[in-house]
């Protein structure tokens, strides 16, 4: 009897040694949240705060908000994660394919696009916050419909991508949470907020005549992508290309008149039946009202020659 207590003890003892030591770590460091893990990144340069409240994306310099756009996130069951990221790899354009997350592309949640402008990965599984020209103009801050990325209009998209570059912080406030709040407090207070860029107030119109006063500064976008050195600048400043205007959702009449004033050739109009539609797209399709603009060709947002011929779809009124 007393060999079996002496051998059970050489067994047990080593079990609760084992488990009190893994007992020490928690009686000493409260568990990690996640604005702790942000001391370990520096808000006084360039950030991005997506408030999943409000549908926003700003671009703050320290303390001093340079630039909000409105977005569209993750619909339910695809719900973006909140929380303290960084820009961890940046494709120019790419294409996005379910089937590389394990979605089928002709599944009801498939979908295969391409020329996917300024995207930046914030996580590995392929999160990412980037362009988006297949969603109707009205989503953008008022519906989320992705599937976990943070998306906004190609030219705030192209914003962002020439303000970021790797290693740059993301804080994703949930509705209801105010992380990025809680790590300004040491910042010093805004210098110039009043300055702050909001595009969301600027018709697709003069969102055009935005991008050519820039030009006409040679205003500079970085395209630094996949790693490259973040000083390699590129200077925007050919005079025969111009933005394609945002004008999906618009009637029709009224997104050929911009599409017109902005230099372009519009095409005949290619009136699309429900049936006409691929499966995947179909969502777009029913959230677009009759005789309304469902997309153009090349997609809004990006630049084009003036003078150049767009495609254009639209629902059958």
């Amino acid at each position: 009897m007393l060999k079996k207590i002496i051998k059970n003890r050489r067994i047990l003892i080593p079990l609760i040694v084992v488990f009190i030591l893994t007992l020490i770590p928690v009686a000493i460091f409260p568990k990690i949240t996640t604005s702790k893990i942000e001391y370990a990144i520096s808000l006084e340069g360039h950030w991005i705060h997506v408030d999943l409240g409000n549908l926003t994306i700003t671009a703050y310099n320290g303390s001093d908000p340079l630039y909000t756009a409105l977005i569209t996130a993750g619909k339910p069951g695809f719900d973006t994660s909140p929380g303290v990221f960084t820009v961890l790899r940046r494709v120019k354009s790419e294409i996005m394919d379910s089937a590389t997350i394990g979605i089928p592309r002709n599944a009801p949640e498939g979908y295969y696009l391409a020329n996917v402008l300024y995207t930046q990965y914030y996580e590995w599984d392929g999160t990412a916050i980037h362009g988006n020209y297949w969603s109707p103009d009205w989503v953008f801050g008022n519906l989320n419909v992705s599937h976990g990325c943070v998306s906004m209009r190609n030219s705030d998209a192209a914003y962002f991508w020439g303000f970021a570059s790797i290693g740059t912080p993301i804080i994703i406030d949930s509705p209801g949470e105010n992380i990025a709040a809680s790590l300004m407090r040491n910042l010093p207070p805004p210098n110039h907020s009043e300055n702050i860029i909001m595009p969301q107030e600027k018709s697709a119109a003069n969102q055009t005549q935005v991008i050519s006063e820039k030009q006409a500064n040679s205003t500079n976008i970085s395209t630094m992508e996949n790693g490259h050195s973040p000083n390699s600048i590129q200077t925007i400043s050919t005079p025969i290309e111009v933005l394609v205007p945002e004008v999906v959702g618009l009637l029709e009449a009224e997104g050929r008149s911009q599409l017109q004033k902005a230099g372009f050739i519009v095409s005949k109009t290619n009136y699309q039946k429900f049936e006409d539609v691929a499966e995947n797209s179909r969502w777009i399709f029913e959230s677009t009202l009759p005789g309304h603009i469902l997309s153009i060709t090349p997609a809004q947002g990006t630049f084009a020659e003036r003078g150049s011929l767009i495609q254009i779809a639209v629902r059958e009124p």
